[in-house]
Order: structure tokens, then C-alpha cells, then sequence
């Protein structure tokens, strides 16, 4: 009893986080020749990587996000990257959903026809909160298991994906 009281004293005074666990989910679909990517974040976390990326507030909790979705999206682009050898891919704007305390963004990408090595890179929210943590989940088929699954941290960032298309 007494440890509740402290900590929730503490929570309310901002002298400790409001959650203790700072985790993003990404899902990433690949169909034939574009990526279906979906991206999970505790909201109010999010608020706070746009307010340091742009240098002033940018409320969402609660909000529409449509009208900041070009904000959301140069965030994610400097922050969720997949590349190969010979081009970067560019992340496309396709909505969200609110879900409680978190958001799903939801994104679109092209990817390449031959067979690569793609490079993914998923370091969003880790320039504020050094302990976060981004799943990665990568399928080919929605209904089957993942093709991939990474931990991606704010030391080990990156992951290397070889792909193959199926015929």
C-alpha cells in the first residue's frame, strides 16, 4: 500500500514516466510489388518525438490525425527507413486508429521486383526514450506466421532482410 501511494505520488508530481515500458510494433505485409506497414505507439509518446522533431506541440490525443498525417509522415520517414543496395523507399500515408492509450499508423511503400537485401531501420521514439523497444514482424501472407520477427533497440536499430519473391 504504502509503494502504491509512492509511486502514484511520484507518477502525479512527473518524477517518473506515466508507463514504465516504452514498446512500438511494427507490421510489416509484403505483397508482390507494394508493403502493407503498421505501426503501433503509446500516443502520448508519439506527441512528444513531434513536439522535438517540429519545435512546438502537436496535440493527438483525441484528435483527428488526418490533418497533421504530412508531419506524421516526415517523422516516420526519418525514423522508419527500408532501403536497398540502390534505392530508398518512401513510406505513404494510408490512415490510423486509435486504440486506448495507443495509435495504429498505418503506411504503404513500394518494394522491389528482384530478388534483394532490404535494410530496415526503426529507430522512432528511441531519440526520446533510450529503453524503447520496436518489434518488428514481417509476414508474406496475412493468415500464415511470420516470415521474420527482430527486436529493434537503440543500439541495434537495423535489420536485414533478404528478400525473395515467391512465383
Amino acid at each position: 500500500m504504502i509503494l502504491f501511494f509512492f509511486t502514484t505520488l511520484l507518477q502525479v508530481n512527473g518524477l517518473l514516466p506515466a508507463h514504465a515500458i516504452y514498446l512500438g510494433v511494427i507490421d510489416m505485409n509484403l505483397g508482390q510489388s507494394r508493403c502493407e506497414i503498421e505501426i503501433k505507439v503509446f500516443t502520448n509518446d508519439l506527441e512528444d518525438a513531434l513536439t522535438n522533431e517540429f519545435q512546438h506541440r502537436v496535440p493527438l490525443i483525441g484528435k483527428d490525425l488526418e490533418p497533421v498525417k504530412e508531419q506524421l509522415t516526415t517523422y516516420f520517414t526519418h525514423h522508419f527507413n527500408c532501403s536497398d543496395p540502390n534505392r530508398n523507399y518512401p513510406l505513404q500515408w494510408e490512415g490510423y486508429q486509435a486504440e486506448g492509450d495507443a495509435t495504429w499508423l498505418r503506411f504503404s511503400m513500394p518494394i522491389p521486383s528482384e530478388e534483394t537485401s532490404l535494410t530496415i531501420r526503426g529507430d522512432f521514439l528511441m531519440e526520446l526514450f533510450p529503453t524503447q523497444i520496436n518489434v518488428l514482424k514481417i509476414k508474406r501472407d496475412p493468415d500464415e506466421s511470420p516470415a521474420a520477427m527482430a527486436r529493434l533497440t537503440k543500439n541495434n536499430p537495423v535489420y536485414q532482410l533478404q528478400l525473395i519473391h515467391r512465383h
